[in-house]
């Protein structure tokens, strides 16, 4: 049996917040979204993309391997690659894992600002300290509408290549 494989090339970009000095976090780099990739969680919402049944998930992360190219300081690249014997599929698979570390790193990151801002929200405080959450609350609300590009895909998976068998 032959077997399909296809890769996707995603930019993943530091996450980093840092307001007033104050608060700041940043998220996974290229090498930690890579290990995220192979997590339940994120094979999950991949498998919701596929239209798959959520317990398909194991199987589908034997398919799946990622490798990380030029992690630097700022953005590193990040290419995941799905085996199939159904060439559309691996294809598919694929870009459904794109998709689900996208929204999963946006919704994480999201996550953390919005509990920062809750926290900042019931902190209360004399004027002068309450003027400062303000400003900060309505800075992390500025950065909120940014994280969602931080996650691209650069090349979703098309090219479909036979792997010989023998090999695998």
């Amino acid at each position: 049996a032959k077997v399909y494989e296809a890769s996707t090339l995603l930019k993943v970009a530091p996450q980093n917040i840092s307001i007033s000095n104050q608060i700041s976090f940043s998220s996974s780099g290229a090498t930690e979204t890579a290990t995220i990739i192979k997590t339940t969680g994120v094979a999950k919402v991949a498998a919701g993309e596929l239209g798959d049944d959520p317990n398909s998930a194991g199987a589908l992360l034997g398919k799946v391997s990622t490798s990380v190219q030029g992690e630097g300081t700022e953005a590193g690249f990040l290419r995941i690659t799905a085996r199939d014997s159904d060439p559309t599929k691996a294809a598919n698979i694929a870009n459904a894992f794109a998709a689900a570390i996208t929204q999963t790193r946006t919704n994480d990151a999201l996550n953390k600002v919005d509990d920062t801002i809750a926290s900042l929200e019931q902190q209360g405080g004399d004027a002068a300290t309450q003027a400062t959450q303000a400003q900060q609350i309505q800075e992390l609300r500025a950065t909120r509408a940014g994280l969602s590009g931080t996650t691209q895909v650069i090349e979703p998976a098309t090219r479909v290549v036979v792997v010989d068998i023998a090999r695998a």
